[in-house]
């Protein structure tokens, strides 16, 4: 959350480590089966295959959870944590196709940013074809 004043008060290098942590520590708190990759900026998209909504959002409350106790900001010797707001959408519910699951993924997030911030969302499609 608010990672662009981070860069914009701090520095770019500042921001940079940042994605580095989280990419870090994304990766420690999914399967070998399971895909993390930056989808861009600062957003980053975790694929969970045959996985249910249900557990989906456990495995996101639990990667929250956890979150500022592995990415947070060093600045004279102290440690600032860094907040996060995750959005979460599932197959088939939430799309048929890889640019609706993103897309509801992305409604997701807003819906966690516009309650607040540093929560995680679950947004199911209300598309006809969703089940």
């Amino acid at each position: 959350d608010h990672f662009s004043e981070t860069n914009d008060l701090k520095d770019h290098e500042v921001g940079d480590a940042v994605l580095r942590l989280t990419a870090n520590y994304l990766e420690t708190m999914v399967r070998q089966v399971d895909y993390v990759g930056r989808y861009g900026g600062e957003t980053f998209v975790i694929v969970l295959p045959e996985t249910t909504a249900a557990s989906a959002m456990m495995v996101m409350e639990k990667i929250h959870r956890e979150f500022t106790n592995h990415v947070y900001i060093t600045d004279d010797a102290k440690k600032s944590p860094v907040f996060a707001s995750l959005g979460v959408a599932d197959y088939p519910r939430s799309g048929h196709d890889a640019g609706n699951l993103i897309a509801a993924a992305k409604t997701a997030l807003l819906i966690a940013k516009r309650r607040g911030r540093n929560q995680v969302a679950y947004f199911r499609s209300l598309d006809e074809g969703a089940a």
